[in-house]
């Protein structure tokens, strides 16, 4: 099981106990800094989940503090300022800085110190995991581009209602008879440049079974009057309003 750091920046010995005995938990391990460069140092090492800081903390100026850390490790880790009762400036300000939160330290603050933490720690893991997926997402997406920039099939994303080319590769504009994809996308395919082809919206959609089309034979009369014989595969979208085509040439 993971165990979340929190990094505890507090030079008050007395309340650094209290926080440490209140924040006795399997679920984390608590560091301690008494003061910048061990908070520094401290950072370096762990880099932890969550920082729990006094305002009060090295010469109660926490936003010079957190704009020193940045400078340092060029962001923060999530934090939540102990704001004095009645400092209401200074809750503002960290809210406007990015703490998660701000703790008040009346007389009552330990009690719901552990659970103000289990909520944070609670709101890290959900962003981290959103991340994470957002990461992954990312990570397909620039292997999907690299397979459709680089294969040696045609793909085209095309609008049905009236064959705009949305995108395509490289490769399907070759087989349009253009020499740069640029050429193709955005255009629209007609019944003048190409005879039986995708621009032939009878043809085409009258071969579909519900929203897939396979292996359908057609020749492409290119511009030039350069014909080719193609084998087209498509997936259609209807709600969305586009028809993605795979195509490869069998001349």
């Amino acid at each position: 099981m993971y165990k979340y750091k929190i990094l505890i920046l507090e030079d008050d010995k007395l309340r650094t106990q209290g926080v440490k005995n209140t924040l006795d938990s399997d679920s984390f391990d608590a560091y301690y800094a008494d003061n910048l460069p061990a908070a520094i140092s401290s950072m370096a090492e762990i880099w932890p989940d969550l920082i729990l800081v006094d305002a009060s903390f090295d010469k109660g100026n926490v936003l010079e503090l957190l704009n020193s850390i940045e400078e340092r490790f060029e962001n923060i880790p999530p934090f939540i300022v102990l704001t004095p009762l009645g400092d209401e400036k200074t809750a503002t300000a960290v809210l406007k800085r990015g703490a998660m939160d701000y703790v008040v330290k009346d007389k009552d603050f330990l009690l719901e110190l552990p659970d103000i933490v289990v909520h944070a720690l609670k709101d890290i893991e959900v962003k981290n995991k959103l991340v994470a997926a957002l990461d992954k997402l990312n990570e397909s997406e620039t292997k999907y581009r690299l397979i459709f920039e680089n294969s040696n099939i045609g793909i085209a994303r095309i609008r049905y209602k009236d064959w705009f080319v949305v995108d395509c590769n490289h490769f399907f504009s070759k087989l349009m008879g253009y020499s740069r994809r640029e050429d193709l996308i955005h255009t629209v395919l007609n019944n003048s440049s190409f005879t039986h082809t995708l621009a032939d919206p009878h043809g085409i959609l009258s071969s579909f079974t519900h929203n897939t089309m396979e292996n359908q034979e057609l020749r492409i009369d290119r511009p030039g009057n350069d014909a080719i014989y193609i084998l087209l595969s498509a997936n259609a979208y209807w709600t969305e309003g586009y028809i993605d085509y795979m195509a490869v040439d069998i001349s």
